[in-house]
Formats: structure tokens, C-alpha cells, sequence
């Protein structure tokens, strides 16, 4: 048995995953360790006997989570990419239907926020597209350079998450200006 097979069970229930996902952690890197940690934590008390929806929106969850890490500068890329390609391995073996992937994916928006309200459902699609390649470079550049944002911080991503959501909220505005719809 595989290791997505051995995570995704047949229970059927409609308890979301902030209900299941218990707080343990408090680390001093911040909410989205926290919520990694945790979301670790559930995924091995499973063990494979879970509502498939709620394995889904954990790996909804982990990825962002892991993106916003990233983005933060508290893990490299390769782990970013190694979360991405479990999460798209659970979408190949959980549900293929446009409206059971966004059920998930509102599962997870429900668990961040009972983590951290900074951030909005936009904001965090930036940041999937920063921890996919699909930000220009450019952007971060203008942050620097126009706004007078500490270049080692940016180039480092060493972001609180205060500091993450005001260089998104300044991403937003350039992006707007530029006509960019993302």
C-alpha cells in the first residue's frame, strides 16, 4: 500500500478540518510553523482512517503553509517542492470534481484563519505564486527599490507575518497598477 492510499480512509462525515487539527504548537517562528507542526501532528494520529475532503484540505493546508514558510525564508524551495508534488499527488487520489477540491481548499482557508487573520485569500494565492515561480522577480525588485523596503530582508524573506502581509499588500498595489489579475 502506498503512502497516499495508506493516509486517505472512506469515512464520510462533515467535521472540518479546523475541528480536527488540534493547536499544540507555539514556536517562536511563528503561525505557520505552528500550523505545520500541527497539521504533522494530525496526519500521523490518522494514520490512513480519514474523510478524504479532510485529507484533502490538509494538503491544502500544508502547502500553503509550507509556501508561506518559503516565503518567510524559514525553508528552502526544494521543500516547497516536495510538499507540491504530495499535494498534487492527493489531488489524483482524493476527488477530481471542481467542487470537492474547492470545499478543500475552503477547509484549509478555514484553518489558516483560525491561525492568522493577516492574511487574505489573495494575499495567500501571491504567495503560491512566489513559491512557485510564478512572481517575477521584478515585483520584489520594485519592493525594494520604490518603497525603500531593507533589500536583505526582502532578498532573504526574513518576514514576520506582519512584514509578509504589508509587502503583499504593496505587491497587490503594483500588480493592480500593472493591470495583473491573478
Amino acid at each position: 500500500m502506498g503512502l497516499l492510499s495508506s493516509i486517505i480512509g472512506n469515512k464520510k462525515d462533515n467535521v472540518r478540518l479546523v475541528s480536527v487539527v488540534e493547536k499544540i504548537e507555539n514556536l517562536p517562528y511563528g503561525e505557520f510553523a505552528n500550523m505545520s507542526n500541527d497539521l504533522g501532528y494530525y496526519v500521523e494520529k490518522v494514520q490512513g482512517k480519514d474523510d478524504p475532503l479532510r485529507i484533502m484540505a490538509y494538503a491544502y493546508a500544508r502547502r500553503m503553509a509550507t509556501a508561506c514558510l518559503y516565503f518567510q525564508g524559514m525553508v528552502e524551495k526544494d521543500a516547497y517542492d516536495h510538499v507540491l508534488q504530495v499535494f498534487k499527488g492527493f489531488q489524483l487520489t482524493t476527488g477530481q470534481t471542481v467542487e470537492f477540491q474547492e470545499e478543500a481548499a475552503a477547509q484549509a482557508f478555514e484553518l489558516i484563519q483560525s491561525y492568522t487573520t493577516v492574511l487574505d485569500k489573495k494575499s495567500l494565492s501571491l504567495i503560491l505564486l512566489f513559491a512557485e515561480g510564478r512572481l517575477d522577480k521584478s515585483i520584489l525588485d520594485t519592493l525594494i527599490v520604490t518603497y525603500g523596503l531593507n533589500k536583505y530582508l526582502i532578498e532573504r524573506r526574513f518576514l514576520n507575518i506582519e512584514g509578509v502581509a504589508c509587502a503583499l499588500n504593496i505587491i497587490k498595489e503594483i500588480l493592480k497598477d500593472d493591470g495583473f489579475n491573478y
